[in-house]
């Protein structure tokens, strides 16, 4: 039985939805890089699903990190198509926090937004 690679799976000739990109890399050859963006959008589409159905599962830190891992993602030109998924997984994060919490959030999102700017 042939095995698959994680390259195989993600490159397969089949998908449609996935974004074909080519770099040059250092001694020249183009490279082809596959970017799956459903499995992307699939994957936003789950995390927002968990956070509805579980809010309290979550530590205040991990809502924290996946809120700036989102609006990093949010940045990604190549997900342009998945931006409505991506605002509702943000929506679902900011429900996860309780009204005293907000003044705190706020600013630390601030930072955070703020330190995504910068890199």
């Amino acid at each position: 039985m042939d095995q698959l690679s994680v390259k195989d799976i993600l490159c397969s000739e089949n998908s449609s939805d996935e974004i074909q990109m080519e770099e040059e890399t250092v001694n020249g050859d183009a490279q082809t890089e596959c970017f799956p963006v459903v499995n992307i959008m699939h994957l936003v589409q789950f995390l927002t699903h968990c956070l509805q159905k579980c809010p309290l599962s979550y530590t205040v830190q991990d809502l924290r990190n996946l809120m700036v891992l989102m609006c990093r993602i949010a940045l990604d030109l190549r997900l342009q198509t998945v931006v409505f998924d991506i605002e509702m997984c943000i929506a679902a994060l900011l429900n996860c926090f309780g009204e005293m919490q907000w003044p705190d959030e706020v600013q630390i999102f601030g930072r955070s937004l703020w330190m995504l700017i910068l890199i």
